[in-house]
């Protein structure tokens, strides 16, 4: 049985191996690892095998196995392959394009609502002496 595993990653800064421990990772970047781990948990035990034998079959240990799928590692690639193998899956990887708004896209705010076109426009002063000047002392 064949499973693909497909996960939308965002390239990051290149950061020295031994420095992972130690960076302070981006939101964005958590949510995609944890969410990486989580596949990789469900696929695992779809699979029935444990952390320890997958672990040994990508060339790892299983305290660090255990902390992928925990999405406490900045995973390479390398590293998705090996696992992936291990499994017996296909791994997968899409980018997608963000593009940012530009000014010709955002919708224009108009000053006037429709219903107002047309009317004049009451000042809030006036309205609070209209107010003062119908109520009665009593």
């Amino acid at each position: 049985m064949r499973t693909d595993i497909s996960v939308l990653y965002t390239a990051t800064k290149t950061t020295p191996s031994w420095a992972l421990a130690t960076t302070k990772l981006d939101p964005n970047t958590q949510r995609y690892l944890r969410t990486f781990g989580d596949l990789l948990r469900q696929t695992r035990e779809d699979h029935d095998v444990s952390q320890y034998v997958l672990a040994a079959a990508a060339g790892m240990t299983r305290t660090n196995y255990a902390r992928i799928e925990g999405g406490n590692v900045n995973v390479t690639l390398d590293t998705m392959l090996r696992i992936a193998n291990a499994i017996g899956v296909d791994l997968e990887i899409r980018f997608r394009a963000r593009l940012p708004k530009t000014a010709a896209e955002k919708p224009k705010r108009s000053t006037k609502s429709p219903s107002s076109a047309g009317k004049p426009r009451r000042s809030s002063d006036s309205s609070t002496a209209r107010r003062r000047t119908t109520t009665k002392p009593s």
